[in-house]
């Protein structure tokens, strides 16, 4: 009944999914950037797609940073840094050799060098260079391109509680996982039964009078409940994981 299965934290009978609405909105504003940094590196001769690749960018409303690879170039890694002209630069009563044209990029500074861990010291040096000419302050809000990683952990990774088990065991990752959790279940429950003879007598099929000390009895349940989840872990996987309950559920209208 979840509404969306990519992000099963986003609440169950909703119309529209969080998660999904902000990141199509990050794609958006990546896709801004990308489009921003591709236009600016073409103003000083530098074509996306030519051997040249941006691997970063930082925009602002009036700065934009690009960090790019460019095989063949003397410098293989690069930071530039533009800016939008001010309206003092565009102001309709200057001369035409000196009026720019409002929201064309001018290049502001650069740095270049051979090896690809340069560049985080590189970016570190074009924001403290836009901090010191006062183009942008330490909390001004920036856009990333590519699209920042905001995405919940992979599904296998989501801890799903299995509620409907008395002991609620969660359901692990993978087949493995789900074999080794009953496997650990299966030994901690021995190491109580060999000390406790009410629960070793329990244990004796041949015996059916005898029941399991209370911590037993949790450790017993929990050893049915974690094999069952390892014999029926690939069902479970399907259901929980990869949008069984949702298929099921598309056609009944009480759950959607």
């Amino acid at each position: 009944m979840q509404t969306c299965r990519r992000h099963p934290r986003a609440g169950r009978f909703m119309r529209t999914c969080p998660g999904c609405a902000q990141e199509l909105h990050d794609l958006q504003q990546a896709n801004r950037v990308e489009t921003a940094a591709t236009q600016a590196l073409a103003t000083i001769g530098m074509t996306v797609g030519t051997g040249l690749t941006i691997l970063s960018a930082y925009l602002t409303d009036t700065t934009l940073t690009v960090a790019t690879r460019h095989e063949g170039a003397h410098f293989e890694y690069g930071v530039d840094v533009f800016r939008l002209p001010t309206a003092a630069e565009t102001d309709p009563e200057l001369a035409d050799d000196y009026r720019l044209n409002p929201g064309q990029w001018l290049l502001d500074w650069q740095a270049g060098d051979h090896h690809p861990d340069t560049v985080p010291s590189m970016l570190a040096d074009a924001r403290r260079h836009l901090t010191r000419s006062g183009l942008t302050q330490d909390d001004t809000p920036t856009t990333l391109y590519p699209v920042p990683t905001s995405t919940p952990a992979p599904a296998l990774a989501e801890v799903i509680v299995l509620h409907d088990l008395p002991t609620r065991p969660v359901l692990p990752a993978t087949q493995t996982d789900a074999h080794q959790a009953a496997s650990a279940a299966v030994a901690a429950m021995w190491d109580h039964v060999e000390d406790c003879t009410l629960c070793l007598a329990a244990e004796d099929t041949t015996q059916p009078d005898y029941a399991h000390c209370r911590t037993g009895a949790l450790l017993a349940r929990r050893v049915t409940d974690t094999a069952t989840v390892a014999h029926d872990w690939a069902r479970l996987h399907h259901w929980y994981r990869q949008g069984g309950m949702e298929q099921h559920n598309a056609n009944d209208w009480i759950a959607n």
